[in-house]
């Protein structure tokens, strides 16, 4: 159950959880949008192989979605990255 939270507070506001704005990026901040498009097995050791030099949790990639090749998935994975 989500409910919305009200503070003593007269100059705050009740803002439902959901509603919260998205984190602004810094300036020094990008976010990357990374595509991998194979089989399901390839795309799956693709996410593995990240997963395990500590790119990205597996959890953080989107489901695969067929391409409309026949035996082709694609997934995403949205990354805040630092620019120098």
């Amino acid at each position: 159950m989500i409910s919305s939270f009200q503070a003593t507070d007269a100059k705050s506001e009740v803002i439902h959880p959901l509603e919260h704005p998205a984190p602004e990026i810094q300036p020094h901040q990008e976010t990357v949008r990374i595509t991998v498009t194979s089989s399901p097995e390839g795309v799956k050791a693709v996410i593995h192989d990240l997963h395990s030099r500590r790119f990205a949790e597996a959890n953080d990639w989107c489901p695969p979605v067929p391409t409309g090749k026949v035996g082709e998935v694609m997934t995403v994975l949205m990354k805040r990255v630092w620019i120098d």
